[in-house]
């Protein structure tokens, strides 16, 4: 028998230049959330439904390529786009200002996967550079002639690796604009990297003042997780002579992913965890990032908040990732407080 639909595919217009989009959402009851030792969420079918990848959950126009993975983005209401309504005219103005730039981001890491991209299309039994073979520049120059199409074609199921990653890096930078926007950044100019060196000083002056109402590093953050994990798998059907370059990417990834948390705790941005572990599974995921780039005080102090919610607001335990999350993090307190204790005794 056939598995059972476990998609539900919304269609609305963008909020900034009205293409249809489609905004993929998961049906009730149809899936659960598993939660690896990074804190990055899952998707896995229950019963006999659909498997489907969690970055289907990341919306992106086809039309303008803004991007976003909150839930109901440009279905529900105005207020996934920016929560003071009088104001959004001004943030539209500046999306339709850097579609230029979101092109050109778009481009710079598809193409940087071209020779992958191949290979995978090869073994999905579709000609390889179906879609390379067509510059980026000539279909948006004519993306009214067959531009839109195209990129409907790369946006929609199914999402093959190279394709996700470039959905992360869109709505890393949508999400870096709306910071921008609400808390007043202005940069040089609207460029990828003017613009996170921008954000990027302005939070490190200015720890603990961010007050917006659409917190967005957590986003940023979980999607650099999400590539990098994208990024290892893919790594196994490279050429050699090309590992070097995906390694130092990943290496790169890892670090944004640190500096994207860093900001989401330093500005208490938990209303943003869509988990069940909140201020708990932030302070464990904290930590593992410091001990992974040598920060052992700041580590343990995050380690120790993480220990006591498992302690006391997890004594009853009433699913699997609740378990597993105290279960980590007692294995994580072994290795990091006692193994010390007792090469002391």
């Amino acid at each position: 028998m056939p598995k059972r639909k476990s998609l539900w595919p919304r269609e609305t217009p963008c909020l900034v230049c009205e293409t249809k989009m489609i905004n993929y959402q998961f049906m009730a009851k149809s899936m659960t959330i598993i939660y690896d030792e990074w804190m990055v969420p899952h998707f896995q079918p229950v019963g006999d439904y659909e498997d489907f990848p969690e970055l289907l959950k990341t919306t992106i126009c086809p039309g303008c390529l803004i991007a976003s993975n909150e839930y109901g983005f440009g279905v529900d209401s105005y207020k996934y786009f920016s929560r003071n309504v009088r104001k959004n005219e001004q943030l539209k103005e500046i999306f339709q200002r850097t579609m230029n730039e979101r092109f050109h981001l778009l481009a710079n890491e598809f193409n940087r996967f071209e020779r992958e991209c191949a290979i995978l299309d090869v073994q999905n039994k579709r000609p390889a550079h179906t879609r390379t073979r067509a510059t980026f520049e000539k279909i948006w120059t004519q993306k009214e002639k067959y531009g839109v199409p195209f990129f409907n074609m790369m946006f929609n199921e199914p999402r093959d690796y190279a394709t996700a990653l470039v959905l992360s890096a869109m709505d890393r930078y949508c999400q870096m604009v709306r910071i921008a926007y609400n808390n007043d950044i202005e940069p040089s100019d609207w460029e990828n990297d003017s613009l996170k060196t921008a954000v990027e000083a302005y939070f490190q002056a200015n720890t603990l003042s961010m007050k917006s109402p659409e917190p967005r590093f957590y986003f940023m953050g979980m999607n650099y997780m999400h590539s990098i994990q994208i990024l290892e798998e893919l790594i196994q059907h490279v050429e050699e002579k090309d590992e070097a370059r995906h390694h130092q990417l990943i290496n790169h990834y890892w670090k944004e992913a640190y500096t994207a948390m860093r900001f989401c705790f330093d500005n208490d941005d938990l209303t943003a965890i869509p988990n069940e572990l909140k201020e708990g599974g932030m302070n464990y995921l904290m930590a593992k990032l410091h001990f992974r780039f040598g920060d052992e005080e700041a580590g343990k102090k995050c380690l120790r908040f993480a220990k006591n919610y498992a302690d006391n607001r997890l004594k009853t335990i009433s699913n699997k990732n609740q378990q597993n999350f105290v279960n980590t993090v007692d294995d994580m307190y072994k290795e990091h407080f006692q193994a010390k204790e007792s090469a002391e005794e």
